[in-house]
């Protein structure tokens, strides 16, 4: 056995990658299907690089899809208000399309256009 251990070696290697390739990492985590993981590298990002629009905009359609909608809510609330970002209108319309879709649905009626 090494003198060093090789997942270390590799937590040090992802901590020398650039923010915008992590940030790319975590949108194909996203697109695969790992939300999970893409949060966690947007959450460290957000952490190094707090109030970033676009971090808090991928935060809040991740958060989305892991159905944390309050969660998301208060992401595109912070981008609409804090930071005049037309992107949190656009997330606020659509989880609110989305809830009144859900209510629909549990109410049997037909999706609205």
């Amino acid at each position: 056995m090494g003198i060093i251990d090789p997942s270390s070696v590799d937590a040090a290697k992802n901590l020398k990658k650039k923010p915008k390739e992590r940030f790319q990492e975590a949108e194909s985590l996203f697109k695969e299907g790992r939300k999970t993981e893409a949060l966690q590298i947007l959450r460290d990002l957000d952490r190094e690089f707090p109030n970033q629009p676009n971090l808090l905009a991928a935060m809040a359609v991740v958060r989305k899809a892991l159905g944390h909608v309050q969660d998301a809510r208060q992401l595109a609330l912070r981008l609409r208000d804090e930071f005049k970002d037309p992107r949190g209108d656009k997330l606020l319309l659509h989880l609110e399309q989305t809830a009144k879709a859900r209510a629909d649905a549990l109410q049997g009626e037909p999706p609205s256009q």
